[in-house]
């Protein structure tokens, strides 16, 4: 399934004006972190969020039951950070082999709205040795930071969906 382009722009417009509606208040605009402490307006950009990253999933060919036919499996969340307004999805895939018993397990960042790369992260293990990992944080126009865990994985991203992953 592909995104349609107008779609997405129109849906980022469509996020942004929500967004923007909630800012107009008896005449006057309040700041942004004001206005996201009214639940009303944090509750359905959080909905909007979750709807997006369902769109992201589903177009990048997983159905709604995650599993496909050559045994790789997958998750997805959403993340609406209130700070900086955007939402985040985090994709999850799993492969087991059962020929050589290899699990690989990638997972990757992105917005979902301007689908640019935020992290991503890649385990392989193989007959209980020691697992290859390897990982970066890619924000756009920053610089990239590379890690070598998941636990440095979840701390590289947790700015960006907030104490969710804390363990």
């Amino acid at each position: 399934m592909q995104l349609n382009p107008k779609m997405d722009r129109f849906a980022a417009w469509a996020f942004g004006a929500a967004a923007l509606t909630g800012l107009a208040v008896a005449g006057g605009i309040y700041y942004l972190d004001r206005a996201l402490s009214n639940p009303e307006l944090r509750a359905a950009l959080q909905q909007g969020c979750a709807r997006r990253a369902e769109q992201v999933f589903m177009a990048e060919g997983w159905g709604p039951g995650g599993r496909q036919p050559d045994g790789r499996f997958a998750r997805y969340r959403d993340y609406y950070n209130p700070h900086s307004g955007k939402c985040f999805v985090l994709i999850g895939v799993l492969t087991m082999d059962p020929r050589d018993h290899e699990t690989r397990f990638s997972s990757t960042l992105s917005d979902a709205f301007e689908q640019a790369t935020y992290a991503e992260y890649f385990e392989s293990r193989t007959n209980g040795l020691s697992p290859y990992v390897t990982c970066k944080l890619t924000p756009p126009g920053e610089k990239t930071v590379f890690c070598h865990s998941a636990k440095e994985y979840r701390r590289l991203i947790a700015p960006y969906v907030g104490t969710a992953l804390r363990r």
